[in-house]
């Protein structure tokens, strides 16, 4: 009973840093202060230290240790890594190793920002599953489409994401055609979809409906 409502506590405070990075983001393109996306990650390792998934907040540290690093010898190390957490826990942080991986490859890429790459991890970390994967990639690719249709006609826009395509690990601020668009704002939707909705709110329902 303690550590759930320390949870709640953990979860409510987590939702407000989500909406303040968002907004943050939308006015500024940068989130500040500094100190809410460190925040985040904070009450992310915290949750998994709560779990005791020692482990995996281990490799949670180390991987947001290494995001500067572009070594591929240390990618193929937290590769490997991750595979044998994978495999030690029967696929259960299959989530978090995947979203982690991910993410630390679209900041090496520079399609993501410090900041966006600090909240993704977060939100996969504190979430650890498949839907919170898909609300990103969802809400994502709805910003990117609305935004882009909203500037550009349709033939226009199927030969821009072919320049997209070809830019691939080019800085984005080189492109002058970019659309400049907060991505935290997407995020934070999916996170406050899945931590106050579904399923984050699914083991409460249940407990009202069946009395669990």
């Amino acid at each position: 009973m303690v550590l759930d409502i320390i949870q709640t506590v953990l979860n409510i405070i987590f939702c407000a840093g989500l909406v303040w990075s968002a907004i943050s983001d939308l006015k500024t393109r940068e989130v500040r202060p500094a100190a809410v996306t460190f925040g985040l990650l904070g009450i992310s390792l915290i949750t998994m230290l709560l779990q005791r998934q020692w482990l995996l907040a281990a490799y949670f540290v180390i991987a947001i240790l290494g995001t500067g690093f572009k070594s591929g010898l240390y990618s193929l190390v937290m590769i490997g890594a991750g595979l044998w957490l994978i495999i030690a826990t029967d696929s259960v942080v299959a989530p978090v190793i995947v979203g982690l991986i991910v993410v630390d490859f679209f900041y090496k890429m520079k399609w993501f920002g410090g900041a966006d790459s600090q909240v993704a991890f977060a939100l996969i970390a504190l979430c650890q599953t498949w839907h919170i994967l898909a609300y990103l990639v969802a809400a994502t690719v709805a910003a990117w489409l609305i935004l882009s249709l909203r500037k550009r006609r349709f033939g226009d826009f199927i030969k821009r994401t072919g320049q997209v395509i070809q830019r691939m690990g080019k800085p984005v601020e080189e492109d002058e055609d970019a659309i400049r668009s907060p991505w935290l704002v997407p995020a934070a939707v999916a996170g406050l979809a899945h931590i106050l909705i579904y399923p984050g709110m699914l083991p409460i329902l249940n407990g009202l409906i069946w009395g669990g």
